[in-house]
């Protein structure tokens, strides 16, 4: 046999092993195809049924506490809001998603509320004269059991549903309802929250009303319905898929066809590699559908009168990994609490031993298979006939809450570290920013003066007189800039040593005197007490004063007054400052001492500054152990007060009368 026919029979024995193989490939590839498309239609079936379960679990338990409500209220015949909210104050700590629970009088008149805050509109409404009300109300008295209403429009504002339970006493008279009251937004996002992931979203009628969608909700993508049983009354549940069902599998198939059919070498291997993938793709998404099924994070609990555990709900096991047959019959003391802190779980045996509820007490298990679980319980006494009875409880999985936690710590301290190196940088950098800046005043002042000689042409002196004067400015945003700065980084000291405060008074009161005769300001001055002397840092208190002064005459109106008194006593010495201006609204008070605040009472008004002026005070007078008050009402003016605690007889004193300004 030549050569060229042997070439010939290997082409077409590789031609055909490589058709039949390709051909193998294709037929197990949609083989695999249908596999998986069943598969994920089984997966979706389990979303589906995981969204219901946990929407309907989640509205089972909060319409439940009605039986609990009912059996406290004929028990106990509250006869006022605060004994009310004692009675309902343990299902609002315990369960989420009520808006209120309310008490109806014989005259359908809503007396008491829980909680009252956010709920005001709705006491003393007559839902006599809201028929959706009425007749949930009637058919509640008929058929003696809890009836939620249509969607309306709550008194508190929003859209939402109410339960009306109706009571009789024994002799069948009617002495009010049991009112609870949900918007639903809150309410079915709480159910869900669980479940919810980025691939499906729900739509929710009640009626042919829509009460509730999915921001991501497509229509055209609906994969289920289902009924949601409410007590009364019924909604329609619908879920949609934001992808196509099959969308992935095709393009992988595609794939997997690709590759098989261009190494047909390789194609058993790949084979046995796809099969691998595909049932380790499969675990996972049996972890995945457990998951799901896991529905929330809640489960119940209850002891006995002698604080032995006499039940645990499903949930419990499944959750903490520990089995529920291991703590039964045992007191929580002698089970223990592991992880737990020592005082906190002190504080929890104390409130079972004195019949008290505890909230929140948490401490850790170790799950298997999840690692260390961290979990929070609460619990509330249960008394039948005045006799205690043991305690009922739920208890939650806070693990990724206390992750949380620990991440939005950990970044504020990494803001803060920052915002340090920011402040250190800035205080660092004064030599550097003021040096040019006194080279660029000085250089024009000499221009302006002609220190060497005319200018040949003046309007050369007016742009060196212009560019003084902004340097100037520049100087004083940058000083500002930099003094909070080393305030901020702890490199602005003060020494202390004996200033005459009244002659620094009135250099700065000189200085703003321009400013005020520009504007026809007024300024008025006094002074009580012994003149003295003050243990102070001289350039500090230069700064506090003169700030102060600027501020009243930046934000004085024309014609406007400012007073300054100036107040000497054994151990301390007072500014007050007052002005007429704008004034500061109220909800600025506490915040025109943070670094960068700029009161813009008038849009008008266009002032300069950083808006660090105060905060510099602030600081300053902080430093000197001082304290800085602001008392102002807008568009009446503000007065600033400044005290500077002294010694005993410290300085001379000071004879001269303090001339102050007119």
């Amino acid at each position: 046999m030549t050569f060229a026919k042997l070439h010939t029979r290997a082409a077409v024995i590789s031609l055909l092993v490589g058709g039949l193989l390709v051909a193998g490939t294709i037929s197990v590839a949609l083989t695999l195809a249908a596999d998986e498309e069943l598969h994920r239609r089984a997966e979706y079936r389990h979303i589906e049924e995981a969204y219901a379960a946990s929407i309907g679990a989640h509205l089972q338990a909060r319409f439940a506490v009605t039986d609990y409500l009912t059996r406290e209220f004929m028990e106990s015949r509250p006869g006022s809001q605060s004994a009310f909210e004692d009675l309902t104050e343990p299902v609002h700590d315990i369960f989420t998603g009520f808006q209120a629970i309310n008490w109806i009088d014989v005259n359908r008149i809503i007396r008491w509320i829980t909680p009252v805050a956010g709920n005001e509109p709705a006491r003393g409404l007559d839902i006599s004269k809201i028929p959706a009300s009425v007749v949930a109300l009637d058919k509640s008295l008929a058929e003696k059991r809890l009836i939620v209403t249509p969607p309306i429009q709550l008194a508190q504002g929003g859209r939402g549903v109410v339960g009306y339970l109706g009571l009789v006493d024994d002799s069948g008279k009617f002495i009010g309802a049991l009112n609870l009251v949900f918007r639903i937004a809150p309410l079915l996002e709480g159910a869900i929250s669980d479940v919810d992931d980025d691939l499906h979203s729900l739509k929710l009628f009640d009626g042919n009303e829509v009460i509730y969608e999915s921001e991501k909700f497509d229509a055209n993508r609906v994969m289920w319905e289902t009924n949601v049983p409410l007590p009364g009354r019924e909604w329609t549940m619908q879920v949609s898929r934001q992808l196509p069902i099959g969308s992935e599998l095709i393009a992988k198939s595609h794939y997997i066809v690709l590759i098989l059919g261009t190494l047909t070498s390789l194609s058993l291997a790949f084979l046995v590699f796809s099969q691998i993938a595909r049932q380790d793709k499969i675990a996972a998404e049996e972890r995945r559908f457990r998951d799901f099924a896991s529905l929330n994070s809640d489960w119940f609990w209850e002891t006995d009168a002698n604080l032995r555990f006499s039940y645990f709900s499903e949930r419990f096991e499944e959750v903490t990994g520990v089995s529920s047959t291991d703590l039964l019959g045992h007191t929580r003391r002698e089970v223990g609490a592991p992880g737990a802190d020592p005082e906190a779980y002190a504080a929890m045996l104390a409130c079972m031993d004195s019949r008290r509820p505890f909230f929140g007490f948490e401490h850790f298990r170790e799950h298997p298979g999840r690692g260390r679980v961290r979990i929070s319980i609460s619990g509330v006494p249960v008394y039948q006939d005045g006799e205690f009875v043991g305690y009922r409880g739920v208890g939650r999985d806070v693990t990724k809450e206390q992750h949380h936690a620990a991440q939005l710590e950990r970044a504020l301290v990494l803001a803060e570290q920052a915002n340090q190196a920011k402040s250190e940088f800035l205080a660092t950098m004064s030599h550097e920013l003021r040096t040019p800046l006194n080279a660029i005043l000085g250089f024009s002042e000499m221009i302006v003066q002609e220190i060497y000689g005319k200018i040949g042409n003046d309007n050369y002196k007016d742009y060196a007189s212009h560019i003084a004067s902004s340097g100037k400015h520049l100087l004083t945003l940058i000083n500002d800039v930099l003094d909070i700065s080393a305030i901020e980084a702890g490199k602005r000291r003060i020494d202390l040593e004996d200033v005459d405060v009244l002659g620094i008074l009135n250099d700065c009161l000189t200085y703003i005197q321009h400013d005020a005769d520009k504007k026809s300001i007024e300024v008025v001055s006094k002074t009580s007490g012994t003149p003295r002397s003050i243990i102070a840092d001289h350039t500090g208190v230069k700064q506090i004063i003169l700030n102060v002064l600027s501020n009243a005459v930046k934000y004085n109106q024309d014609g406007g007054k400012i007073s300054v008194e100036t107040r000497f006593s054994p151990d301390a010495f007072t500014l007050i400052v007052q002005d007429t201006g704008v004034g500061i609204p109220k909800a600025s008070l506490t915040g025109v001492t943070e670094p960068f605040f700029r009161l813009q009472a008038n849009p008008h008004l266009a002032q300069e500054g950083t808006g660090l002026g105060l905060a510099i005070v602030k600081s300053l007078v902080e430093q000197h152990g001082g304290r800085l008050e602001i008392d102002s009402e807008e568009g009446a003016g503000t007065t600033v007060t400044i005290t500077l605690p002294q010694p005993p007889d410290v300085g001379p004193p000071r004879n001269q009368e303090f001339p102050g300004l007119t």
